[in-house]
């Protein structure tokens, strides 16, 4: 069932001149966007965080997400669910040894 994943993200409030309202918990609004791509497999939310972007850009976080078929995919999106990119990746790199 297509564009089942909006139930994911609350509704979204404005203020009296009508720009929206920074959320309370921005990070799982992104978390909630990044889910809704997945179409219809459930998706778990492995790691997530602020994306570092500063300046003339809009505040987003990275969500790596895991599906029940072993998929992995890389998402950034924001705290007013605008999903920037969204592709499937191999396994997020370990390593049991620090890296330098």
């Amino acid at each position: 069932m297509r564009g089942a994943g909006a139930g994911l993200l609350p509704p979204v409030s404005v203020d009296r001149g009508g720009k929206p309202v920074l959320p309370a918990d921005p990070l799982r609004i992104a978390q909630g966007a990044c889910r809704a791509y997945l179409d219809d497999a459930a998706g778990a939310v492995l790691s997530s965080g602020p994306d570092g972007l500063e300046g003339g850009w809009i505040p987003g976080y990275f969500v790596f997400l895991g599906t029940e078929a072993g998929d992995t995919f890389l998402c950034n999106a924001t705290a007013n669910a605008q999903v920037w990119v969204f592709a499937r990746i191999g396994a997020p790199l370990q390593s049991s040894a620090p890296v330098g």
